[in-house]
């Protein structure tokens, strides 16, 4: 998922025809060099494909590994600055410290990180909205008066040691409410009076087109607009809408500025319970064909020593890595067990066949929808489709 995101992330602002054109031009250079291998080696595609993800997943750890050690070398520096610093203590003092040390020099270290779902623009985009109320620069009628009545506002509020951009409930009740009620009235003031081109003219050439007839075509250039939308402007657009659902139900009186946390918070949460769910399935693979009576008896005593321990394995990351450590000959022999079932069940003919059939109506449906695709947009597909050798032969022979 991790990969996917920042793979879109790459992605230029482009249209449609061009991010077509972009996957295609990734998709050619992947085969081209496959054909290569082939021609250079004699070997067959499928075991030129398998050497290549073999390649890709070697590098990885080995990328992995060497940040390792790099991590380790760096906390090494600071394990013997730390024993320079404070030889008066004792043994265990010390082993305290360099563990409090350690725990933080690595937590660091995964913060940096780049989270997944965008989590790290969530904070940025509550401020971009704290700020877009004092400041809103992108709008077309701001101009030197609103700048210089925000600047004397922000330099009033840092007198007061208040940054009214994160504390602006605060400020305008108890702060300078009126200096706030001078300023909020300029910029309607100058909204008002604004006669360019705004957003209010562009809503308004939509409703005269719906009007007109051309409904549908406006309904499908917006949909295609949030398509190639990058993933942080969907989250800002999720965020909005889950915040004006907050305001609209707000009963207590609650200010703006903890409702936009409580719609953060909600989402890293779901985001996290995803993650750990998704683990969980990867483990626990109840949907599969193999998963029989056996399967099940041991999941259930796994789940039910999880819940004699008080853990959610179920959605917490955490929590399934804990109790993992605690019963690791349980968890070995559960993996050896889905290993056997997931063996004997690719050995056998008849579950083979049914799997090779699947694909194939799978495979018939995509080629179905890119033609499709194809003739809507005039973009060829990506790959051209050779016929297929009966593949059920063998199987068919076997039974």
């Amino acid at each position: 998922l991790d990969s996917l995101l920042q793979e879109k992330k790459r992605l230029p602002k482009m249209q449609l025809q061009d991010i077509q054109e972009y996957k295609n031009k990734k998709s050619r250079k992947h085969w081209e060099e496959v054909d290569k291998r082939v021609k250079e080696t004699g070997k067959d595609v499928a075991t030129v494909c398998k050497e290549m993800f073999q390649e890709r997943t070697l590098n990885f750890r080995n990328k992995v590994k060497e940040r390792k050690v790099e991590n380790a070398a760096e906390f090494m520096k600071i394990e013997s600055e730390i024993r320079a610093n404070n030889s008066e203590l004792t043994p265990n003092q010390l082993k305290k410290l360099i563990n409090k040390s350690k725990t933080a020099f690595y937590k660091s270290k995964k913060d940096s990180r780049p989270r997944s779902d965008n989590l790290n623009q969530l904070d940025e985009y509550a401020k971009k909205l704290h700020t877009d109320k004092w400041c809103p620069r992108g709008e077309p009628w701001w101009d030197e008066e609103c700048e210089e009545s925000y600047n004397s506002l922000y330099l009033l509020g840092a007198m007061m040691d208040v940054n009214i951009e994160k504390k602006t409930h605060d400020f305008m009740t108890e702060g300078a409410p009126e200096e706030c009620k001078n300023h909020f009235d300029l910029l309607a003031k100058k909204r008002f009076n604004f006669k360019g081109p705004g957003k209010d003219d562009i809503k308004k050439e939509e409703d005269v087109d719906s009007k007109d007839g051309v409904k549908e075509e406006a309904d499908k250039s917006i949909k295609k607009e949030n398509k190639n939308q990058k993933p942080s402007q969907r989250m800002e657009k999720k965020v909005k809408k889950l915040l004006d659902q907050k305001i609209s139900t707000n009963t207590e009186g609650k200010p703006e500025e903890d409702l936009l946390q409580e719609v953060v918070n909600d989402l890293k949460k779901q985001s996290t319970n995803l993650q750990g769910y998704n683990r969980y399935k990867l483990w626990f693979p109840t949907h599969k064909p193999w998963y029989d009576d056996e399967c099940k008896e041991f999941h259930n005593r796994i789940v039910k020593l999880a819940e004699e321990a008080g853990l959610d394995i179920k959605y917490n990351k955490s929590h399934m890595n804990t109790h993992r450590s605690k019963n690791s000959q349980l968890f070995a022999d559960w993996f050896k067990l889905v290993n056997t079932k997931c063996q004997s069940q690719a050995k056998n003919p008849e579950e083979k066949l049914k799997r090779l059939e699947r694909k194939q109506k799978l495979r018939e449906k995509r080629e179905a929808r890119a033609e499709k695709k194809a003739q809507e947009t005039g973009i060829p597909p990506e790959r051209p489709q050779k016929k297929k050798k009966d593949k059920f032969k063998k199987i068919k022979q076997e039974l």
